[in-house]
């Protein structure tokens, strides 16, 4: 193996000053680098934004549902169907990786992968396990809510659109959350790490960024408090992502976490407005108890049960 690539038993004690899940030239991963690779980033995603908009303008002159689409999307309109933003949200975040990894191999001369792993190649049997733990995490409170008494969430199922709502919410959510870990937990991370060996900057630092890049979602409006859980979800995926030198586990947890919340239950006002088999009652009445444990309990017991349960020997 080359120098350059220290083997996993190395990596338990990583140089923070130097970290990155699998090292590339040390001359192209210094401060200066990152701050070049974010503009290039950047540039690439405003460019490919860009020609996003125009296509998308251009296909709805002929699409008339297209085009309702997009002025519901401008106005931030409630009543845009889930599959329109659905492939927004899709088309928004290709854009976001692909710019991404671009920069990453331009400015890094470093693959794409070195984002999410310093495995050979990314783990897909960890990152199940991870998901079937993280979803058995968060389904669990809604067990505790209704043994406590809470109000009894409203049966929303309609088989018609359930496997479709299944199939459309796997794809957009593996590019979303795999954008979001990446560009988080993988760059900014490693950004951060380039410049100095706390490890509680590193953490802290990426989490404070996750949670602010949720700050105009339609929950955060009608309850601010909710930030809190994005930053402490943001934090044990930090945490975690250090331990494993990899985002298998922080993907999966991610991914479980939002599969969820697009198809299992949701709140009057969360971001996806899908139609799940179960919608909770408004958070003023009783959700608190499930967004708590989910978002608070639920990433930091993921946090220590996956050090114990799936612990590489």
């Amino acid at each position: 193996m080359p120098d350059s690539m220290p083997s996993r038993a190395q990596a338990k004690e990583p140089q923070f000053r130097h970290f990155i899940f699998a090292p590339g030239p040390q001359d192209r991963n210094h401060p200066g680098s990152y701050a070049l690779s974010f503009l290039v980033f950047v540039l690439i995603a405003l460019g490919l934004e860009g020609l996003a908009d125009s296509a998308l303008f251009a296909l709805s002159i002929d699409n008339r549902g297209l085009g309702d689409a997009l002025s519901l999307l401008a106005a931030r309109d409630a009543h845009l169907g889930w599959r329109w933003l659905f492939l927004f949200f899709g088309v928004s975040y290709s854009i976001i990786a692909l710019s991404l990894g671009v920069a990453v191999r331009l400015v890094h001369n470093r693959k794409p992968l070195t984002l999410l792993t310093d495995r050979r190649r990314f783990d897909l049997t960890r990152a199940f396990k991870g998901f079937i733990i993280y979803s058995l995490l968060l389904t669990a409170p809604l067990g505790v809510y209704l043994w406590l008494g809470g109000s009894a969430p409203r049966l929303h199922f309609d088989p018609s659109e359930l496997a479709q709502l299944l199939i459309l919410s796997c794809l957009l959510l593996t590019i979303q959350t795999s954008t979001e870990e990446a560009l988080f937990r993988g760059y900014l991370t490693q950004f951060v790490a380039s410049m100095t060996d706390s490890r509680a900057i590193i953490v802290m630092l990426p989490s404070l960024l996750f949670m602010f890049a949720h700050f105009d979602n339609p929950e955060v409006g009608h309850h601010p408090q909710v930030l809190g859980f994005y930053f402490a979800f943001g934090a044990f995926m930090s945490l975690i992502a250090l331990r494993e030198r990899g985002l298998e586990l922080t993907i999966a947890a991610h991914f479980s976490n939002n599969l969820v919340n697009s198809v299992l239950f949701r709140t009057p006002d969360g971001i996806f407005q899908t139609p799940t088999i179960f919608v909770l009652p408004d958070t003023q009445h009783g959700a608190p108890l499930i967004a708590s444990l989910s978002g608070l309990l639920a990433p930091a017991i993921y946090w220590v049960l996956t050090a114990v349960v799936l612990a590489e020997r």
